[in-house]
């Protein structure tokens, strides 16, 4: 996340800290937007950077990683 800060406007209207985990790991993520745009909803292309990693369709799939998630609209 530090390494992002330094090249990324971070978008802090969004909270730092995300749900807990099912195990009770509580889930820490940062926003970033890439193309300049003021904020995430005007934004056309951003990313998430989460750790630790949350998936399948349950939930239940932890793993203490960290994810970058990029989103390009048009």
């Amino acid at each position: 996340m530090a390494f992002y800060k330094g090249l990324y406007k971070q978008d802090t209207s969004m909270r730092s800290t995300g749900p807990k985990s099912p195990s009770g790991q509580q889930v820490q993520w940062m926003f970033f937007i890439i193309d300049g745009g003021t904020n995430l909803a005007n934004s056309k292309y951003w990313m998430k950077v989460q750790r630790p990693y949350v998936g399948g369709t349950d939930g239940k799939d932890i793993r203490d990683i960290t994810i970058i998630q990029t989103v390009r609209t048009k």
